[in-house]
């Protein structure tokens, strides 16, 4: 899916480990969403392969630089996915979470995942937007800013 100024969304797979290693190598801050991305180079790589090798992923490129990241783990006997974005700070607030975070979810419906899963902090007012915007249910919430918040989407067929 192309969005214009060289921008493309794409779903990828483990050929795309190392430009997902490098885009969270530049992400600030590290280990500010539940301790991730992790902040130590050795345990984040670990983890980039670790999501990569066990999830449909999505990238989110300028030229052939990833500057987003979406990830879904799906459970298929449950038909349900647990879902991360990650976007660069520089490329936050210009709608690209939306349309990278749509793109997924189409995707995931597509293939029959029903439903999405994901958490999110309670202080982070541009995730909860796009999340609200999206129809997601928050089943419980927590005032205070360090905790996160739970919610799901039920996927229509």
């Amino acid at each position: 899916m192309r969005l214009g100024f060289g921008l493309r969304i794409d779903p990828c797979g483990m050929e795309a480990c190392w430009a997902v290693q490098r885009m969270y190598d530049a992400f600030e801050p590290k280990g500010s969403v539940q301790g991730m991305p992790p902040v130590a180079d050795y345990a984040r790589n670990t983890w980039v392969e670790a999501i990569m090798g066990v999830s449909w992923n999505f990238v989110l490129r300028q030229g052939h630089r990833v500057v987003g990241h979406a990830a879904a783990i799906v459970d298929r006997r449950r038909g349900e996915a647990e879902y991360l974005v990650f976007i660069l700070p520089a490329y936050q607030r210009q709608g690209l979470g939306s349309a990278l975070t749509g793109l997924a979810l189409d995707y995931l419906r597509q293939r029959g995942i029903k439903r999405v899963v994901l958490e999110v902090r309670n202080d982070n007012s541009g995730a909860l937007n796009l999340y609200r915007k999206l129809s997601l249910r928050f089943p419980r919430t927590n005032d205070a800013p360090r905790y996160s918040a739970a919610c799901c989407l039920e996927l229509a067929a």
